[in-house]
């Protein structure tokens, strides 16, 4: 009997990286690692024939048979090049929120409802696209996410059983794999720091953190702080913060980095007083459980899914600079409060390797391919 064809999509490999591709890139590598893959599967990643990145393709990769087809990069491909694989009963993954509207069988993961539950943070476009690729969703495709919480959010917004979504929440281990490169502290005009990752979406609330480390300088004078993150502009409204950054109108206490590498990423948290997430919405908080693994302290608002990423770190309300700066204060003030608080966050995410959740959802899949030809194609 014939293995059973299984299409993903790989356009993420070609993508800025944020948690979306890092969860999909993280994943198919700790898939690929398995000693149960291929799993009486016929595995293909299908990526754009771009230049550039694609051309140096992963490790793991070489285990595929992969197709690269078309030389565009954005959401179309997935409509015009990728949905040529649906139908003739292959099995087609894909890892990062978009499916193809053709019939078929199909298997999206879905990291959060944001174009639903903060519409805000997107241009009207972007709102409309994902509310539509989200409605087909309900009829064509099997889904899994990230996290209870979004779980919940599909459940809620969807109307789809909620017993049907499955959750297989990111690893953390992959920025210990790599070792530190400390040569990105030479950019840093101060010695001690905050931390925040991602700070080019709308939904992550940077200006709290700068008001909150402008009134923490007024007793700690050496302290600064580093964001690290980019905006994809065609997707999101570019928030105040971002916009301060391309003017070049930051205080001369704050670095922001548009990217790094993983061995950058690894020193910054490594060295970081701590690390904040000032977010307004949250599908999990990858940097939260990448913080803990390298015994990094964090400070959260507590919302959305960091109430499974990092539920015993210290939180203060959305916008509430002031209990921020309080809590930030402490860390300073207080070195046994902050290593108690890194190492109760240390042991926590343990539970969170990639590893362990490939483990699952390959078992997932398997059980997906076994039976898809039981199921309707339309819902």
């Amino acid at each position: 009997m014939a293995r059973r064809e299984v299409y993903v999509n790989g356009r993420f490999l070609v993508q800025p990286l944020t948690g979306a591709q890092r969860y999909a890139r993280e994943l198919f590598r700790a898939v690929s690692n398995l000693s149960a893959f291929p799993a009486d599967l016929d595995w293909h990643l299908v990526v754009p024939a771009v230049d550039g990145e694609a051309l140096s393709l992963p490790e793991w990769v070489q285990k595929w048979r992969v197709l690269r087809m078309g030389r565009m990069t954005h959401a179309w491909w997935d409509q015009r090049v990728f949905a040529r694989f649906c139908g003739r009963g292959r099995l087609t993954v894909s890892p990062v929120n978009l499916l193809p509207l053709r019939p078929g069988w199909h298997v999206l993961c879905l990291h959060d409802l944001v174009a639903r539950d903060y519409p805000e943070a997107l241009r009207w476009w972007a709102r409309l696209f994902y509310w539509w690729n989200h409605h087909n969703a309900r009829r064509i495709a099997v889904l899994w996410t990230v996290s209870e919480f979004t779980r919940r959010r599909i459940h809620l917004r969807m109307g789809l059983p909620i017993e049907s979504i499955a959750v297989f929440p990111p690893g953390g281990d992959h920025i210990v794999s790599v070792h530190a490169d400390e040569s990105v502290l030479q950019w840093l005009p101060f010695t001690r720091f905050f931390l925040v990752v991602g700070a080019g979406v709308p939904h992550r609330r940077v200006d709290t953190v700068v008001r909150a480390v402008d009134l923490v300088r007024r007793e700690f004078p050496d302290v600064g702080l580093v964001c690290i993150g980019n905006v994809n502009t065609r997707l999101f409204r570019v928030p105040a913060h971002v916009r301060a950054w391309q003017e070049g109108r930051l205080p001369r206490w704050m670095v922001w980095l548009p990217s790094v590498s993983d061995a950058q990423l690894r020193a910054l948290y490594e060295h970081a007083v701590a690390v904040v997430i000032p977010s307004e919405y949250e599908g999990f908080g990858i940097p939260a459980v990448e913080a803990g693994w390298c015994q990094c302290p964090v400070v959260t608002t507590g919302v959305g899914g960091l109430r499974e990423s990092a539920p015993e770190c210290p939180t203060f309300p959305i916008g509430d600079w002031q209990t921020l700066r309080n809590i930030l204060s402490r860390f300073l003030r207080d070195p046994l409060w902050r290593s108690e608080c890194a190492i109760r966050h240390h042991r926590y995410v343990q539970r969170f390797t990639w590893a362990r959740t490939a483990r699952g959802w390959l078992e997932w899949l398997t059980h997906i391919a076994e039976e898809f030809q039981n199921l309707p194609v339309t819902r």
